[in-house]
């Protein structure tokens, strides 16, 4: 564990410090093997981590996870034990949403008509970077130095780069998903690494950034695309494609640091670590993230949410991560901003599906603040039993307070997907009654 104070030194933070390793060797001990299962890691996952660093920074109970891939420490750097290879890293952040359970705002007449409800914390999301250059020195500073010293994995990591575009997108979504869904592989939510190729070859494996927010529902970041005018033909682009993405990276907007707000010399008001993701083009423009819901999952025993009721709900997070995993980049879900802190995520996502096919699933909208929902949205399709008329349905919620008490109440929202022309005409159309 590695503790930050005003008076942090190198001496202090090599006398501190604890290292705790995850190797083949180690991970025979029962000790090692019951860590494994509190941090999410699979045995076959465990092997590749080289070691684990710890960083607390008391100024905002800050504490950060590093799991190191193909890495090694000598004499006060960490070095690469492959050097063909770069190395990798697994930031595990604190909790960036709350799955807050929505009630039935008509029972709430008093406050003594609200029950206990139940709220889960997102604990898995991952930062995954790769090192920029072949050696880092071994300093809380440097670890917490993310645009300088590290570049973050996405799935664009996983196609091919060209000049001014990546493609091979289709190949790419359709390994990563089915990979996902395998119940033979490592759980979904838990820390994975892939081959660039997919297979079981020599070379390193790969980390993926994955957001867990909303609930359950794993993020992961991916360049913005664009439809390739017709008649025109980007060098180098598979046969069949018919849009590209953007060439850039992603990076955080601000830095890891805390800043003073007050002090009086007694009193002291710190702003918590909070940083803006953007997505930065070739051309140094910044533009807001798109993500793919890389996968998803549902309640388990262990949750003690079997019963809760959620938005999104589990049929909603398996459609949109159906419907998001397609390689058109309008199959993205879009952010209005999107920030990560020490309290929690804060974001403004948006998913709208044109034309559905096999998913009822029509839009999906969420707006949180420091990991609480304000507000969230899931829309799909229905059909009316009795008159057969194309309904659209929405569940939501909008934070609410009521007898001094915050809660998400659920709401229903029906209209007709139909206009009246076509309503008209069906009934005209309709036979004598019976």
């Amino acid at each position: 564990m590695i503790e930050l104070d005003n008076r942090f030194s190198r001496r202090n933070f090599l006398k501190n410090g604890t290292i705790i390793g995850f190797g083949s060797v180690l991970f025979s001990d029962p000790v090692v093997q019951a860590l494994g299962t509190k941090h999410k890691i699979d045995p076959k996952e465990a092997s590749r981590i080289c070691f684990t660093v710890d960083i607390l920074r008391n100024l905002d109970l800050l504490h950060l996870r590093y799991f190191f891939y193909n890495a090694k420490l000598s004499r006060g750097y960490i070095l690469p034990v492959v050097k063909e290879y770069p190395v990798f890293v697994y930031i595990q952040l604190p909790a960036l949403c709350v799955g807050e359970e929505v009630i039935n705002k008509n029972l709430i007449n008093s406050r003594a008509d609200f029950k206990r409800t139940l709220s889960f914390l997102g604990e898995r999301s991952k930062l995954a970077f790769r090192l920029v250059g072949t050696r880092l020195a071994f300093t809380a500073a440097e670890l917490l130095d993310w645009s300088t010293n590290f570049q973050m994995v996405t799935l664009d990591d996983f196609v091919v780069k060209l000049k001014k575009y990546r493609v091979g997108y289709p190949d790419m979504l359709s390994h990563m998903q089915q990979d996902f869904l395998d119940p033979s592989n490592t759980p979904r939510g838990h820390l994975r690494t892939w081959h660039q190729n997919f297979q079981n070859s020599s070379d390193v494996s790969w980390p993926l950034t994955k957001f867990e927010i909303p609930y359950k529902i794993f993020l992961s970041p991916i360049a913005p695309g664009a439809h390739i005018p017709a008649g025109e033909q980007v060098e180098g682009m598979p046969h069949g494609e018919k849009f590209v993405r953007q060439y850039g990276a992603y990076e955080f907007i601000g830095s890891n640091l805390t800043k003073t707000e007050f002090y009086n010399g007694e009193v002291e008001i710190v702003r918590i670590w909070e940083n803006k993701l953007m997505f930065r083009d070739s051309g140094n423009t910044f533009t807001e993230p798109n993500f793919k819901a890389v996968t998803w999952d549902c309640q388990t025993p262990e949750d003690n949410d079997m019963q809760s009721d959620l938005i999104p709900a589990p049929i909603n997070r398996e459609e949109i991560n159906g419907l998001t995993m397609r390689p058109d980049f309008d199959r993205d879900i879009f952010s209005y901003g999107f920030w990560i802190g020490a309290y929690g995520a804060s974001a403004h996502l948006k998913y709208r599906n044109d034309d559905p096919d096999m998913y009822s699933l029509v839009c999906f909208e969420l707006i949180t603040k420091y990991g609480r929902d304000n507000f969230a949205s899931v829309s799909f399709r229905a059909v009316d039993t009795f008159t057969g008329m194309k309904l659209l349905v929405s569940v939501l919620t909008v934070r609410d307070y009521k007898f001094g008490v915050s809660f998400l109440p659920k709401l229903y929202y029906v209209s007709y997907a139909e206009n009246k022309k076509y309503i008209a005409a069906k009934k005209c159309s309709a036979g004598p009654l019976l």
